[in-house]
């Protein structure tokens, strides 16, 4: 992205080092053109800050927890892989078969189609079965109750610490979390609701010194700092993420309601149903590399994946 917008720059200092064209209106046209490019270029630049931020936020957990890290990209592989089946899987074109098949390790493409789909149909489900191994176990954190106030109708009560005095924004956090987490499925209904308790950060620091907006602090000492019981949102991250147990701990920049709603999945024990692993990069640190296993899951697709019937079940047990 760096070196395509590095570019996209040197093109446009090019084009405003240009003679005026000689007309009113074609150089009206072209000014406004340049800062439509400009502006375009600035709102790409912001993206390319927040992954430069993002995959700095993840360098020390690899370098403190390589065992972990090196299982997850053997993982994320795995993933890669079983797209790969699945895309030639579903080849009616036998040379896309071919071409698909070619890209899968250790397989004889040249054998006979029905042999290759069965052996492919094989490693898939071995991979499906391992992946399902990592993402589907849930740990519950001693956080909810479940009511059951009448037939079809299930309601997790979770509540909540912040010390974020902001109340209307307070007040989207919830909004976004229980609209998402909301799912009608044939006859039966199943919700979330957050009770919110704001701890001002004074009374939570005491005789402490209260940290300033900008200062760096260590966010599983300031989670520590609240009331057992309940989750944690609080800010001072450099990118949004759950940590320390219980907590959401927010960055500085703007999130979709269901960004919010993936990280209350983690306070709800949900594991991400995609894989981090890394790059080894010697002296440039590591590079972080993400794969999605399921987009059909909020806990595998942050920015759109739904809030599905199983993860309500995981929690409450199947309904009867």
């Amino acid at each position: 992205m760096i070196e395509r917008d590095t570019k996209k720059l040197e093109q446009l200092e090019t084009e405003l080092d240009r003679p005026p064209v000689p007309s009113a209106s074609g150089q009206k046209a072209a000014c406004e053109k340049l800062v439509a490019d400009y502006k375009n270029l600035a709102e790409r630049a912001r993206n390319i800050d927040a992954h430069i931020q993002y995959n700095r936020l993840w360098q020390r957990a690899i370098a403190n927890d390589r065992p972990s890290y090196d299982r997850q990209t053997v993982l994320e592989h795995a993933a890669v892989e079983r797209a790969t089946i699945r895309d030639a899987l579903a080849s009616a074109d036998e040379a896309a078969f071919r071409k698909a098949v070619a890209r899968v390790a250790g397989i004889d493409s040249s054998r006979a189609r029905d042999q290759l789909e069965r052996e492919l149909r094989d490693r898939e489900a071995a991979i499906t079965r391992e992946v399902q191994e990592e993402t589907t176990q849930v740990t519950p954190r001693g956080l909810m109750h479940v009511d059951h106030p009448r037939d079809h109708l299930w309601i997790l009560h979770v509540p909540f610490y912040t010390d974020i005095e902001d109340r209307p924004f307070v007040h989207a956090f919830k909004r976004a979390v229980e609209d998402v987490w909301r799912l009608r499925d044939g006859g039966d209904t199943f919700r979330v609701r957050l009770s919110i308790a704001c701890l001002p950060p004074a009374r939570l620091y005491g005789e402490r010194p209260v940290p300033h907006v900008g200062d760096h602090i260590d966010l599983g000492a300031h989670a520590a700092l609240f009331p057992q019981g309940g989750a944690v949102l609080t800010t001072g991250a450099t990118t949004t993420h759950f940590t320390a147990a219980r907590c959401i701990a927010l960055g500085p920049h703007d999130l979709a309601p269901h960004v919010l709603a993936h990280e209350f999945g983690h306070v709800l024990g949900f594991k991400d149903v995609y894989f981090r692993g890394y790059r080894d990069l010697g002296e440039d640190g590591y590079e972080l590399t993400e794969v999605v296993a399921d987009p059909e899951d909020l806990m595998g697709d942050p920015g759109s994946g739904p809030v599905l019937r199983r993860h309500f079940e995981k929690l409450i047990g199947t309904p009867r």
